[in-house]
């Protein structure tokens, strides 16, 4: 029996350490994020509080990016995973007066624009050997994904789901090519969404805002430069139309709710891009 508990405790100990992947992509990231929207809405009271909430989520992958990638050097980074790491702590301060401030309103547009071009260009470095073709299509790609979290923060779960699903989608991709931290940085960032929508179920109380989009939105910028790097185009391009999942999902299955409809056409549009990429593999 002596035996049996302490293997018991040894498995219990080797689970919640970061050498296990469900620790470090599902535990750390879904906790620190719950815990931090939790803890920012009761210290900020109601207004100012739900409207910053959404800065748990980046909290959340901060943490996902420290378990997965160990602490990060200094100022300036050099290595794509610290690159990440300062951005989301920079996306905490500025989304945070996106949020809060109505002056900067007017200047969202400018600032998502700017952020993603900076973002890419970063996250390429100077010696980038990228085709033209395929580094316009990235930058084009990494507007749309910030503008369309952008344009849907404001309709429900629309925005956060999105971005959750994009999560979903990229872990699959990872996991078919082989890329076992891309496959866990992807999920880390499903779990910071759930993380997230757990205080915002049935009705989402705390909208998402600039802290979660500029960080969600540079975390799939980061795990789709890794994806890019090993080959992968054509599943990538498929995976895009996801973006659009509540405008098409609302045409295709009227008669279900905007959140089923949205999650049910995301869901088929995973599959196809699955099938592409055992294909194209």
């Amino acid at each position: 029996m002596i035996g049996n508990k302490g293997g018991y405790k040894n498995k219990m100990s080797t689970m919640l350490s970061l050498a296990d992947p469900l620790t470090r992509s599902i535990i750390i990231p879904f906790v620190t994020s719950a815990a931090s929207v939790g803890l920012i809405r009761f210290a900020l009271g109601d207004g100012k509080g739900a409207v910053s909430s959404n800065a748990g989520i980046a909290i959340g992958l901060l943490a996902l990016f420290l378990a997965i990638y160990g602490v990060p050097g200094g100022w300036p980074a050099t290595a794509m995973a610290e690159k990440a790491f300062w951005l989301i702590v920079l996306s905490i301060a500025i989304g945070a007066l996106a949020d809060r401030l109505p002056a900067f309103a007017p200047f969202n547009a400018v600032v998502l624009v700017s952020w993603s071009v900076t973002a890419v260009l970063w996250f390429l470095g100077r010696n980038s050997q990228s085709p033209t073709i395929v580094f316009g299509a990235l930058l084009v790609g990494s507007i749309m994904v910030f503008f369309r979290l952008d344009q849907e923060q404001d309709r429900g779960h629309v925005a956060p789901l999105l971005l959750l699903w994009s999560g979903v989608g990229l872990s699959a991709i990872a996991y078919i090519a082989g890329r076992t931290m891309l496959m866990e940085t992807a999920t880390g960032l499903v779990a910071a969404l759930l993380g997230f929508l757990v205080w915002n179920i049935p009705t989402l109380r705390y909208p998402i805002g600039h802290a979660a989009i500029l960080s969600g939105g540079t975390v799939v910028v980061f795990i789709i430069i890794g994806l890019l790097s090993s080959g992968i185009v054509m599943p990538l391009l498929a995976l895009a139309a996801l973006l659009y999942a509540d405008r098409i999902g609302g045409r295709m299955f009227r008669s279900l709710s905007p959140t089923f409809s949205l999650s049910l056409t995301a869901a088929i549009m995973i599959a196809v891009t699955v099938a592409l990429m055992i294909l194209v593999r």
